[in-house]
C-alpha cells in the first residue's frame, strides 16, 4: 500500500475503530511472526506501542486541536523509536477544529515512508474536502454486532443480506473463495443479479478485512464499493461488471 491517508466512515463508531485497528495491526505487524503479531495487537490495543499514536475524543473533551495534530508531526518528523513501520490513528475526524485539519493536510500531503496514517468518522461530509480528495476513503458498511462476534465469513455476509436468497449467498462465497474459477461462465450466468453479487463480495471482503486484519481486502473492498457506485449510476454491461469485480480490474 503506498503512502497516503486512509479515512475509514460509516454510520458505526465502534465497527469504523474495528477496521482500523485490524488495518494498522496488519500493517505494522508486516508479515513477522504470530508471537510478533500477538505483542504488537497488545500494546496497539493499549496505546502502549512506541510506533503507534492514536488521537481521539478522550484526548481532548470538546474536539482535536491543532495541539493534538502538531504531536503528530512532531510524532512522523522524528525517528521511530523502534525499527519498522510507523501507524496513527485519529478517532473521530469530524471534532477536528479548522486549524487542526489544516495542519493534518500538509501529514497527508507529505506522508514519510513506511508510515501509515488512519482517520475514522461517522460524518464523511465534516471532512476537509482537500483532506478527502487526497486520501483512500473506505466505507465501513455495516449494522449491528462487531464482526469479531461472527464464527465465519458466511454467518457474517447472511446476517448483512437477509434480503438475498440463502443459498445464492453460499454460492458466491464458495465462488470467491475458489478464486473465482470459470469465472466467465458465472459472469454470463449471473449477470442479471450482478447488483447482489457485488454486495455479497463487498460483505465477505469486509469481513476478511476487520476480521484477519487484511489490508489488501481491504482495498479490494474500495475498488468494490466504487465499482457498486458505477453500477447504480450508468449502464454498463452486468457481465462484465462481475468479472470487474473477480479481477481488480475495469480494462
Amino acid at each position: 500500500m503506498k503512502n497516503q491517508g486512509i479515512i475509514i466512515y460509516g454510520a458505526s463508531r465502534a465497527n469504523n475503530t474495528e477496521l482500523a485497528y485490524s488495518m494498522i495491526i496488519d500493517y505494522l505487524h508486516n508479515n513477522n511472526s504470530d508471537e510478533t503479531m500477538n505483542l504488537i495487537k497488545k500494546h496497539v490495543m493499549s496505546n502502549t506501542y512506541p510506533n503507534f499514536m492514536k488521537i481521539g475524543l478522550e484526548d481532548e473533551g470538546r474536539d482535536i486541536s491543532i495541539d493534538n495534530t502538531r504531536e503528530i508531526i512532531r510524532f512522523l518528523s522524528q525517528k521511530p523509536t523502534l525499527n519498522g513501520r510507523r501507524a496513527v490513528l485519529i478517532e473521530d475526524a469530524e471534532v477536528m477544529s479548522r486549524n487542526a485539519a489544516n495542519s493534518i493536510l500538509k501529514v497527508v500531503e507529505e506522508m514519510p515512508p513506511d508510515s501509515i496514517f488512519l482517520m475514522t468518522t461517522t460524518s464523511l461530509s465534516t471532512i476537509l474536502p482537500t483532506i478527502r480528495s487526497r486520501c483512500l476513503k473506505i466505507y465501513s458498511k455495516t449494522q449491528g454486532p462487531a464482526v469479531s462476534e461472527y464464527n465465519d465469513a458466511v454467518e457474517y455476509v447472511k446476517s448483512k443480506l437477509p434480503e438475498i436468497d440463502i443459498e445464492y449467498v453460499n454460492q458466491s462465497i464458495k465462488f470467491i473463495e475458489s478464486g473465482c474459477k470459470n469465472l466467465t461462465a458465472f459472469a454470463k450466468q449471473n449477470a442479471d443479479i450482478a447488483e447482489d453479487f457485488l454486495e455479497i463480495m463487498s460483505a465477505y471482503y469486509f469481513y476478511v478485512a476487520s476480521s484477519k486484519h487484511d489490508i489488501l481486502a481491504a482495498d479490494k473492498l474500495l475498488f468494490l464499493q466504487e465499482l457498486d457506485y458505477y453500477l447504480k449510476n450508468t449502464s454498463p454491461d452486468k457481465q462484465n461488471t462481475i468479472i470487474a469485480a473477480c479481477t481488480g480490474s475495469t480494462r
